[in-house]
């Protein structure tokens, strides 16, 4: 079933830039929302590599200074 969606001018020019030849719009679609969709599963993983790094900085500095 087709259906319409109205995008701004701006948004339909980036659209057409990421557009990959022969790809159609829907195409277009869906691998931006399975790329959305993979970013928000991953983003809990590296915010916690982030903050594990930040902890392990934090207790190098801590045993630097006490020595």
């Amino acid at each position: 079933m087709s259906k319409s969606i109205k995008v701004s001018e701006e948004v339909y020019q980036l659209l057409l830039e990421m557009q990959r030849p022969r790809e159609t719009f829907s195409d277009l679609v869906k691998r931006l929302l399975t790329a959305a969709t993979l970013l928000t599963r991953i983003e809990p993983i590296i915010r916690g590599q982030h903050e594990f790094a930040k902890w392990k900085k934090e207790q190098l500095e801590k045993e630097e200074t006490a020595e």
